[in-house]
């Protein structure tokens, strides 16, 4: 009866120290799995960052095509295209590479020119001073000449910039 007894407990004990390994097993592999998921999880977050930039780029690229669209259909922008193609080159600034800040200021301060002089037009056409209004005109076409090259030189590196392969 002894050696059963004897034999009962080392049976117990291999039982219990298999038991042992199979949890420890399971600890780690569930502890594996666990990290796998959080990695999958960041890569998601940076996936969905990434795509949340280059939706908000996209966005400011529109707004500056509006004003392009409007010439390309030989159509005078109006003042709010102008001020809103200004305001989204100025706030493209934050959204784009630094290099391209340079061409963003300038064109931001260009756009706002012609938002200016488009309003210093209805002014004058308000006021009857036709002469003045003839003046700003000529000097607006100017500015659009000036403007035209720039922005279409700027939408490109914009588009370039946009890509989903330039979102760092």
């Amino acid at each position: 009866m002894g050696d059963l007894v004897s034999l009962l407990m080392i049976g117990a004990l291999l039982l219990f120290a298999a038991a042992l390994a199979l949890f420890a097993f399971q600890v780690r592999r569930t502890a594996a799995e666990r990290r796998a998921s959080e990695a999958r999880r960041d890569s998601l977050d940076e996936d969905r960052m990434r795509i949340e930039l280059l939706d908000r780029r996209r966005a400011l690229c529109v707004r500056i095509d509006a004003l392009w669209l409007c010439w390309a259909r030989c159509e005078r922008p109006g003042q709010h295209l102008f001020a809103d193609a200004a305001a989204a080159a100025q706030e493209a600034r934050m959204l784009f590479p630094a290099e391209l800040g340079r061409d963003l200021d300038e064109v931001a301060a260009l756009l706002a020119s012609a938002a200016r002089h488009q309003s210093w037009q209805q002014s004058a056409i308000d006021h009857r001073r036709h002469e003045e209004r003839i003046a700003l005109i000529e000097q607006e076409e100017q500015l659009v000449r000036t403007l035209k090259p720039r922005i279409a030189g700027l939408r490109a590196l914009l588009v370039e910039a946009a890509r989903p392969g330039c979102a760092g």
